[in-house]
């Protein structure tokens, strides 16, 4: 009993420090990552690098077609200059704001107007999602948006049913007016995925992009009580994993969608045109993405644990303007820890909101310090008895591959 509760004591106590140790060190040693802020320049046509560098200046240079630098030390009214779309009410400040920029007028209601701005988080998605979903009136009798009222549910038939949240009584005639759309429509249950900003603070309501389980896409949003839910026609051999309403201010993109290939697609209105992006393959679950779309181009940046992958497009065409990758350079506190540490447990993540053990970062450099603790137990052992006890061999070898997290409660319960 007492050799059983002793290894049910060792456990918990490698698990707990396991977790602890490697969270202790990196509260002690915080460090801020830095990456550059990329944009494509339409005067120059090239990317514009700026980073705050080591002595808190912007350190900010041009780069060729082969993303190397073109023109360094550049001040911010040079960048500004270059990046009109961007820094457009610093330009009008100065009246330095161009007339036109490739062969297109260049207004201040026009750059406002043509901004498209999405951001997506692995959290965001990688989640348990409720079979709910809040409903947006879009034609409100007024001229405002107001807060949802209603929830709508799916069933299992495919039937579903909307809510009144402050009653709880179910609204059976809309319930049968839309599951008799979602059935004509040719929906197939149960929702795969559904985005949408559910808030009234916008100009207006575009409502849903909803994915079947099928990879089908659909538009759906509710217009003076009633349904309207619009199949997408992708084409052939394209299944739907995630898709984005985009709500900009000129509604021509309504949609932002990425197929199980990791393909990119805008979806355009009228007629709800697919548009094939011309960029590196996307992983929403795995990548924190953000859009940022303007009058000339669009630039979309993928991050992930490797390094940022920042790809430039024509507004206009979609086509590929150019590419750059930003690496993840381990930090010197990064390299330290591996060589003390030989695993990180942690129970959160940045890809998801579940909670549960995962075991990362093997490192085979922190063998070094475990063969170092681990000939501390025998030597202590041998020390106090003369003697290596086949136990002080059983924890040197555990400890040769757990290093700090068996030394520490084996060298402290040591004869007790």
């Amino acid at each position: 009993m007492k050799t059983a509760s002793k290894i049910v004591f060792y456990l918990l106590a490698i698990t707990v420090l396991s977790w602890f140790l490697p969270w202790l060190y990196s509260l002690l040693t915080p460090e801020a990552k830095r990456e550059p802020y990329m944009a494509w320049s339409p005067v120059s046509n090239s990317w514009v690098w700026s980073m705050i560098g080591d002595d808190n200046r912007p350190e900010i240079k041009t780069l060729n077609s082969a993303n190397q630098p073109d023109r360094e030390g550049l001040s911010r009214e040079q960048r500004d200059s270059l990046l009109p779309q961007t820094y457009y009410r610093d330009l009008m400040a100065r009246e330095q704001l161009p007339d036109t920029i490739q062969g297109q007028e260049v207004t201040v209601p026009a750059l406002k107007h043509s901004e498209v701005i999405l951001t997506s988080s692995p959290r965001d998605i990688v989640k348990v999602q409720p079979n709910l979903y809040l409903i947006m009136e879009s034609m409100p009798l007024r001229a405002d948006l107001e807060d949802p009222k209603e929830a709508m549910r799916m069933l299992d038939d495919g039937s579903v049913e909307f809510i009144t949240m402050a009653t709880g009584e179910v609204n059976r005639e809309r319930s049968r007016r839309f599951s008799e759309a979602f059935r004509i429509a040719g929906f197939v249950p149960p929702i795969h995925d559904a985005n949408a900003d559910i808030t009234a603070r916008k100009q207006r309501d575009d409502g849903y992009m909803l994915i079947d389980a099928e990879g089908q896409l659909f538009h759906f949003k509710q217009q003076a009580g009633r349904p309207y839910l619009t199949k997408v026609q992708l084409p052939e051999g394209v299944r739907a994993d995630k898709a984005y309403i985009l709500e900009a201010m000129d509604p021509t993109h309504v949609g932002f969608m990425v197929d199980t290939e990791g393909r990119s697609y805008f979806i355009d209105v009228p007629g709800y045109r697919v548009r094939q992006l011309e960029i590196p393959a996307l992983n929403p679950r795995r990548q924190r993405i953000t859009m940022m779309g303007n009058l000339f181009n669009i630039v979309v940046r993928a991050q992930d644990a490797s390094g940022s992958q920042w790809s430039a497009i024509d507004s206009r065409s979609l086509n590929r303007l150019g590419c750059y990758f930003y690496p993840n350079e381990k930090s010197a506190v990064d390299k330290a820890e591996a060589w003390i540490f030989p695993y990180i447990l942690t129970f959160a993540s940045t890809s998801d909101s579940l909670a549960y053990p995962r075991y990362s970062h093997w490192s085979w450099c922190a063998l070094f310090l475990n063969l170092v603790l681990a000939l501390v137990l025998l030597f202590t052992t041998r020390r106090s008895t003369r003697i290596y006890p086949r136990g002080a061999w059983i924890q040197a070898g555990i400890t040769l591959f757990l290093g700090l997290y068996s030394f520490i409660p084996f060298i402290i319960c040591r004869n007790r």
